[in-house]
């Protein structure tokens, strides 16, 4: 080769490893070159250059990540696991029931006393709404991200809100002694064979001395299992989605004790005979359907918000007892025990166990202000309110009317009446604060 030759040599063979470098460049993965390593990373044409594969980012967008989508590290390191427990301090819709007891003032005439809508007539319990007070619960959710990314994930969720029992006793005994009759008790219903408003006396003087006890209870408990799938995330916070199961129970209770001693022969008993009668109701309503909703949460400078909105569609069983007796004891001697069945609004018209079956609807909502404490522990307190349709309560399952032929001793002529030939059905809400923590690990 001579010298002239050879400057054509040597650009000839520049453009062919500048092509070779090029081609490479194209059917393979470019480095990524982080800016700290460059003053330090030897020409790529030494023996001495850098593997280009050390310098790829290690993170895994297999995750999913995006913005805070992620509440941890996608490599693997994130918390996966969340619980939350809350005290709930919670009301309810009250549980509407007629006028029960009533009492009238000393020297009523006996044809007056107790009776609703006479002068003087004044109602001690019912005629209002009852169970309307707040009470206390307690909740827990758990949950666990199914990938590191937290992109899908199961939890499960319960809370209960516990009994609200009252008992309210009215003694007739209270003023005068025993044998008194004083203050007047009396338990108020419709007649319907003389179509007159009526009540049967506890305590009157020279009738009967005697005391009436009303027990009411309140319960509810709701469990959940939901698949939770991430919608959207921002700089600020992200969206999920929410479906699964809800499993939602109510129940109510609510009985009269009636026991009186008749005192005088114008009670139409023996003096001394001893009466206890009792009236029950009891409705129990369960629920079973598929839930949907959503969940959103926004965080800034430690502090966030958490909105929850769902709502459960499905099949809503309620059962409804109603029973009742009256024990009658005679004096000694010769002393003896009666029982039968029916007391004054439970009776044989209408003393049954029925169970029905309706579609309802269960919509709920919640808001909740979060504090972090550190990366695994944050305070929490918020609002929840929720509501069911077809509902069965005690108040509505108590008729008034009364055919006093039906009460226990009587000839047992004439209409079924109280009646319960179907279940009375209400809506009913509950709706509350909550404060408590959640911890994630």
């Amino acid at each position: 080769m001579s010298w002239l030759k050879f400057p054509r040599f040597l650009a000839f063979a520049a453009i062919v490893i500048a092509s070779s470098t090029t081609l490479q460049r194209v059917s393979g993965q470019a480095p990524v070159i982080r800016a700290e390593d460059v003053d330090e990373r030897e020409s790529p044409f030494t023996d001495d250059a850098v593997d280009d594969s050390s310098l790829v980012d290690p993170i895994d967008y297999s995750c999913g990540c995006d913005d805070l989508s992620c509440l941890g590290d996608c490599g693997g390191n994130a918390s996966r696991t969340w619980v939350t427990a809350d005290y709930l301090l919670w009301w309810t819709k009250g549980n509407q029931v007629p006028a029960l007891v009533t009492r009238s003032p000393a020297g009523t005439p006996r044809a007056n006393a107790g009776i609703l809508g006479v002068g003087g007539t004044q109602t001690l319990f019912g005629g209002n709404k009852i169970a309307d007070e707040e009470r206390s619960g307690l909740r827990i959710n758990f949950g666990r991200w199914l990938d590191d990314g937290h992109q899908n994930a199961i939890e499960a969720n319960y809370f209960s809100v516990f009994n609200e029992g009252s008992t309210n006793n009215f003694f007739g005994q209270t003023t005068g002694g025993a044998g008194s009759g004083s203050p007047i008790l009396a338990r108020p219903f419709f007649d319907v064979n003389a179509n007159l408003e009526n009540a049967r006396l506890a305590s009157f003087p020279g009738i009967a001395d005697g005391s009436i006890t009303v027990s009411s209870s309140s319960e509810l408990h709701s469990a959940g299992l939901l698949l939770r799938r991430h919608l959207r995330s921002g700089s600020r916070g992200r969206i999920d989605l929410l479906a699964g199961y809800r499993y939602f129970r109510f129940r109510e209770g609510l009985r009269i004790d009636e026991n009186f001693v008749s005192t005088g022969v114008g009670g139409g008993v023996a003096v001394g005979t001893a009466i206890d009668v009792y009236d029950l109701f009891q409705t129990q309503n369960d629920f079973n359907g598929g839930e949907l909703g959503l969940n959103a949460k926004f965080d800034h400078a430690g502090w966030g918000l958490e909105l929850l909105g769902k709502v459960a569609l499905g099949n809503i069983q309620h059962t409804t007892t109603i029973n009742g007796a009256t024990t009658t004891t005679t004096p000694a001697p010769g002393s003896t025990t009666n029982t039968a069945a029916g007391g004054l609004l439970a009776l044989s018209s209408n003393i049954a166990q029925t169970t029905g079956n309706d579609l309802a609807v269960l919509p709920e909502f919640g808001a909740n202000l979060t504090l972090d404490l550190n990366d695994c522990l944050q305070l929490r307190a918020g609002y929840t309110i929720l509501a069911l349709n077809n509902v069965a309560r005690t108040g509505d399952q108590i008729d008034r009317n009364i055919n006093t032929n039906l009460i226990p001793g009587g000839s047992g002529a004439g209409v079924a009446s109280p009646s319960h030939t179907s279940h009375e059905l209400s809506d009913f809400w509950a709706q509350g604060l909550n404060f408590g923590v959640a911890g994630k690990f």
